[in-house]
């Protein structure tokens, strides 16, 4: 089936009249998505997302911590169809934070009860076996993105078997002057 990350309340009932399966990453979802199960008297399917150390979404660790003690009532309702998590370093095979993901969605999943399970999305898929789980998502590689080319190593990565999908265009919407010292951009990752 088709997944949606999040529920937004006003989305529930076009997510169960299209069947779609939402990403829940919150109680505060897991909840609403149960009221909904509850009220439409059937099962509805549910991906958890759990947060392993992106800290962007996903269930932090202080709810899986909830949820664990109680998914036999949290989650009675659902039909958990895929535990799933992100890595935040997968295009980096070399970084430390990719071990450690991979433990702590190791022991999210001893945490809850048994469903299909995926870590990885491209560049992860790159990173061995152990991140495959049950199932690997195409992520940026369905776009033809190389999943083996990783942060610096452009020059030297193997070749891309991947074709392009898609092409962005875009407008340049503002031209700023920094100060030297500032940064610019996600994970400040360019310093003037």
């Amino acid at each position: 089936g088709k997944a949606v990350y999040g529920m937004l309340m006003p989305t529930v009932p076009a997510l169960i009249r299209h069947r779609l399966t939402p990403v829940l990453g919150s109680l505060g979802q897991i909840a609403a998505w149960s009221a909904a199960s509850e009220v439409s008297r059937t099962a509805l399917d549910a991906v958890l997302h759990v947060d392993t150390g992106m800290n962007r979404l996903g269930l932090p660790r202080d709810e899986l911590a909830i949820l664990s003690g109680e998914h036999g009532k949290r989650l009675s309702r659902l039909n958990l169809v895929l535990v799933m998590s992100h890595l935040a370093c997968g295009d980096e095979p070399g970084n430390k934070m990719n071990a450690e993901q991979l433990a702590r969605f190791r022991q999210a999943l001893a945490m809850l009860p048994p469903a299909p399970a995926s870590l990885a999305a491209s560049h992860g898929a790159m990173l061995g076996v152990d991140y495959h789980f049950d199932l690997v998502r195409p992520g940026v590689a369905l776009y033809g993105a190389n999943p083996q080319a990783h942060e610096g190593t452009a020059a030297t990565a193997a070749p891309n078997l991947m074709q392009t999908a898609a092409v962005l265009i875009a407008r340049v919407l503002q031209v700023r002057r920094i100060d030297s010292g500032e940064s610019v951009g996600y994970a400040a990752s360019f310093h003037a």
